[in-house]
């Protein structure tokens, strides 16, 4: 049981850490023009988005520190999960498979997929 909670958890830190990804590519493609007229809509989102672009350099820091604390993260439950699942005896040929397997998930589906999504 304590396995599908891990492996939930895992799923959900990746959809976090794709959100964080995409939100971020798409910020920061925005144009100057777009901005502008969000400015001037008069819907709170767009005010509301354009108020987050006054400071864009501020906007970039927080989604990079959000994507590295989901990174972090993901890295620490899937690294629990592995050592639980093999019952303490974890061999440097598992461990090696288990870092490359949990590299390819977060650059695949957390940081690659989402900004090629949102560009």
């Amino acid at each position: 049981m304590e396995h599908v909670v891990c492996f939930v958890i895992g799923i959900l830190l990746l959809i976090l850490l794709a959100a964080v990804s995409a939100a971020e590519a798409a910020f920061m493609s925005l144009t100057p023009e777009i901005v502008k007229g969000w400015k001037e809509d008069h819907r709170s989102e767009y005010k509301r988005m354009a108020a987050l672009m006054r400071e864009p350099e501020k906007l970039l820091a927080t989604m990079q520190v959000t994507g590295a604390l989901v990174n972090i993260a993901f890295v620490v439950l899937a690294a629990h999960t592995a050592f639980s699942m093999a019952a303490g005896e974890l061999t440097a040929g598992v461990m090696a498979l288990v870092t490359v397997v949990i590299i390819l998930l977060l650059l695949v589906f957390g940081e690659i997929v989402p900004r090629m999504y949102a560009s």
